[in-house]
């Protein structure tokens, strides 16, 4: 049934619906006979200014065309010929009409009558997907027949279906490096869609860092197959630190320059923003850490986890780290430091306060031991390890990063954004090279369960990482798992994502942000009035009939122009499994469908096989290995 609602739907306009309301006038001009004397009286001299004598000369032309026809054809008669050329003119205005009339039909039913492509409860329209313009559509294939080939507007990432339409929605890569972020509750399709164009961007040969906060062993059968069916097994690199058997070795302190490394550290100390005396000693640690590995740096020693904790706890390591650095402005600095907390003892023989010095440092000592011992240790403890973050992202590797958030949550928190902070060194170091050696296709940073250990280190990310050649897509559950962090944190991800996904949205505060993201328009109201009444009047004291009545009654319908939500937070929160609203350049709005990528037991290629290095011999300061010689019941100081 052709409501007025369905009407109001259409939202008419636009080049399509221009070039086709052009063609219909055009073709029933054509067709029209009136339109025959017109062209004649156009002939006549004076009837129009100089513009319309420019029209003649085309008129002229055309019934030159058809004194031609009669010539050659010389068995036909002029008034067989003026039938003739009636006949085509006609025709072709019936043409133009018809595939104008077809058009529109197909316009009108596609947006009333036809049915969605998929099921959903709810009824919205999707924009026109990127690049379906007509300009758009000829400039790429100009680009295609040239072969110059744009690869930032002629290659993307899929992310579904339109519900409505059917159509694919295509986000090019020059949009997706302007960053993406999904937001839904848990099992409502975010991993499912991470998994959907990760698949892409391996088959696509693009590099991927992807860290998972659920440490789901299907994601990594899924990983492995997808690379080895796009040839790419030998580029997967595993950091699995609730497995190490199920892991390469990764060192996150060991490359960087001292603030680089101080700064990645100092990831593990509680943010201070809010509290200028903790600040105070966040600011003191970040001093003491800068000198110490620029001395260890200096010394030509390399360093793991477990080796900076022995050193933020023992007198004796520092002593001997002292005694092997050479002579430089790094040792003197490290003495000058370490003089702030000696004191003499009863014997007058100076010593170190440690109760000090770790009050100083505020605990990162004791975190830094805990990287380095168990199956964090197992991981982390090496001087020569697979992983070097910067060379895998620059060499288009794939990362997965599994962290143990159920069972080991402080210390999968904490791993996460000591990680995160690699990542943002990384993507510096990148942002120095010239463009050409740059990674592309671009990397993917994909962060499931990202509220585990977003951090304020994220804010920069954001910023700069585009000019890297690396896209973030976080992936949270509620809004306030940015807030946590900061309302900054919150303003500077959601104002530097180009895409948004919405899915399913659990918490009534997250709906209403999404739907303020999503945007507001202008639309019609109806309303309806209905008004009716009854008098009657007479005289008691009359003997006759004398008296009156009246009925009344008005109706009235009017419309009036509201602003309401695009998407409301109501149907956020009445999505399906696997259905979502896409919000794109903070104009355009997409209703899909996600597809779920399924692995036979045929396609998942076999058990995972991860790739290791030959170690090579990498001198580091090893205090754990030597620890009996740092206990208090030994008086000797290592040489």
């Amino acid at each position: 049934m052709l409501s007025h609602k369905a009407i109001k739907r259409l939202r008419f306009g636009g080049t399509r619906d221009t070039v086709t309301g052009v063609a219909l006038l055009s073709g029933g001009l054509a067709t029209n006979p009136f339109f025959s004397v017109w062209l004649k009286k156009l002939l006549v001299a004076d009837f129009m200014d100089w513009e319309v004598v420019q029209a003649k000369r085309l008129c002229a032309d055309a019934v030159g065309v058809k004194n031609l026809l009669c010539a050659k054809a010389s068995s036909l008669s002029q008034s067989d010929v003026d039938q003739m050329v009636f006949i085509l003119q006609g025709m072709l205005g019936m043409g133009i009409s018809a595939v104008a009339g077809g058009l529109l039909a197909k316009r009108v039913a596609n947006s009333i009558f036809a049915p969605s492509f998929f099921k959903s409860e709810l009824s919205l329209r999707s924009s026109a997907v990127p690049g379906s313009a007509i300009v758009e559509c000829a400039a790429r294939a100009a680009r295609r027949l040239s072969g110059q080939i744009d690869r930032e507007k002629d290659a993307g990432l899929m992310l579904g279906y339109c519900i409505d339409t059917g159509e694919a929605v295509v986000i090019p890569y020059e949009d997706v490096m302007r960053h993406m972020f999904i937001l839904g509750q848990s099992g409502v399709g975010k991993t499912v869609l991470g998994g959907y164009i990760m698949q892409q961007h391996i088959s696509s040969g693009g590099g991927l860092v992807f860290v998972d906060g659920k440490m789901d062993i299907k994601n990594l059968a899924a990983i492995h197959a997808a690379c080895t069916w796009a040839g790419r097994e030998d580029d997967l690199l595993v950091i699995n630190p609730g497995n190490p058997e199920m892991s390469n070795s990764y060192n996150p302190f060991l490359y960087g320059d001292a603030d680089e490394v101080a700064a990645r550290i100092l990831l593990l100390n509680p943010s201070t923003d809010s509290n200028p005396g903790a600040d105070y000693f966040k600011q003191a640690a970040n001093q003491g850490l800068l000198i110490l590995v620029a001395a260890l740096n200096k010394a030509s020693l390399a360093y793991n986890a477990v080796d900076l904790g022995i050193l933020l706890m023992n007198q004796k390591a520092l002593t001997y780290l002292e005694n092997r650095v050479p002579p430089s402005n790094e040792k003197t600095n490290l003495s000058l430091f370490l003089d702030q907390y000696r004191v003499p003892n009863k014997d007058g023989v100076s010593s170190i306060d440690m109760k000090r010095l770790k009050e100083t440092f505020g605990g990162i000592g004791g975190r830094l031991f805990t990287f380095g011992t168990g199956k964090f240790g197992q991981v982390m403890n090496t001087y020569s390890p697979d992983v070097n973050l910067f060379e895998a992202v620059k060499q288009k590797k794939i990362i997965y990063v599994m962290l143990p958030t159920m069972g080991k949550d402080n210390a999968a928190t904490n791993f996460g954004k000591i990680f995160m902070g690699d990542l943002r060194t990384t993507i510096s170091w990148l942002q120095a090279m010239p463009d050409e050696e740059k990674p592309w296709p671009p990397c993917m940073a994909f962060c499931d369960e990202a509220g585990s250990y977003v951090n304020d280190a994220w804010n920069r990310i954001f910023e700069q990482s585009r000019s890297a050649n690396v896209f973030l897509i976080p992936a949270v559950q509620t809004v306030a798992n940015l807030d946590a962090i900061s309302p900054e944190l919150r303003e500077m991800v959601l104002g530097n994502t180009w895409t948004k996904v919405f899915f399913k949205i659990g918490t009534k505060e997250s709906a209403e942000i999404a739907a303020e993201i999503i945007g507001k328009e202008i639309r019609v109201q109806d309303s309806v009035s209905a008004s009716g009444g009854e008098s009657q009047s007479g005289t008691d004291a009359s003997a006759g009939p004398a008296g009156s009545s009246s009925t009344s009654a008005n109706s009235g319908i009017g419309e009036r122009a509201v602003e309401e939500y695009k998407v409301s937070p109501y149907d956020l929160t009445a999505l399906d499994k696997g259905e979502a609203i896409v919000s794109y350049a903070g104009n355009k709005v997409y209703h899909i469908r996600v597809p779920r990528l399924g692995m036979s037991d045929e396609a998942m290629i076999g058990p995972v096989k991860l790739n290791h290095f030959r170690s090579r011999f990498v001198k580091g300061i090893d205090l754990f290995r030597r620890a009996d010689q740092y206990l208090s019941t030994s008086s000797s100081v290592p040489e």
